[in-house]
């Protein structure tokens, strides 16, 4: 915390933000200590015990990314007052319908119908279930093939069991990339399996800006 404190003050920083528990308590305090604004944000909708909803206290406002977090927050006894709900936005500019997915397709010899699950790389993201789908729709489609696009903890894990299961062939993981409006384009279905605490996926909008319907509502 002391450093933290020292980095602000040498930086000359004007708000501290902080997205988890750790960094929530040492940024905050150290925020706090320099009469610092401090923004705590909040991604997920886990239950938050009101015994550790304390470290919510030490920011001055504190954002959400859906309103069933807010509500979470709420029933754990953080004050309603001080919390703003902010879901996320879709840059037009770059997810459309006109943006291609012919060049990836080509990069990885995609040649049938393609599947592909996009997020963070960890178990909430649900990344058992879309193994398991894949394997049951490979075996009466051989020809389709599934992505899986994004890097993160639980990377290594999925790729043994992309291999446990067989699955190398028809399952390629590509790891972090940039041009995920491209790689949506390139998919026939975008599948997001999250199994818990998603509250407003960005994947889900962004995907659906490549409609026209989305883009002329």
């Amino acid at each position: 915390m002391l450093r933290l404190r020292r980095l602000l003050t040498a930086r000359h920083a004007a708000l501290v933000h902080t997205h988890s528990s750790v960094d929530s308590w040492i940024g905050g305090i150290a925020g706090r200590s320099l009469r610092l604004p401090v923004v705590r944000s909040r991604h997920v909708t886990i239950a938050v015990p009101r015994r550790r909803a304390l470290v919510y206290r030490l920011a001055h406002r504190v954002l959400t990314s859906a309103d069933r977090v807010t509500s979470v927050l709420v029933e754990a006894g953080v004050d309603p007052a001080k919390i703003v709900a902010v879901p996320p936005g879709v840059d037009t500019d770059r997810f459309h319908p006109d943006v291609s997915g012919a060049r990836l397709r080509d990069e990885l010899g995609l040649r049938g119908p393609v599947a592909g699950l996009v997020a963070n790389v960890r178990g909430s993201k649900g990344h058992d279930v879309f193994l398991d789908a894949a394997g049951a729709i490979a075996a009466v489609a051989p020809d389709a093939r599934f992505l899986i696009v994004g890097d993160g903890v639980g990377f290594d894990e999925v790729r043994s069991r992309v291999r446990a299961r067989g699955l190398e062939g028809v399952v390629i993981m590509t790891g972090f990339r940039r041009d995920i409006p491209e790689v949506m384009a390139a998919l026939d279905v975008l599948v997001l399996p999250s199994v818990r605490s998603e509250a407003t996926s960005q994947v889900v909008p962004n995907s659906a800006a490549r409609c026209s319907q989305m883009s002329q509502l």
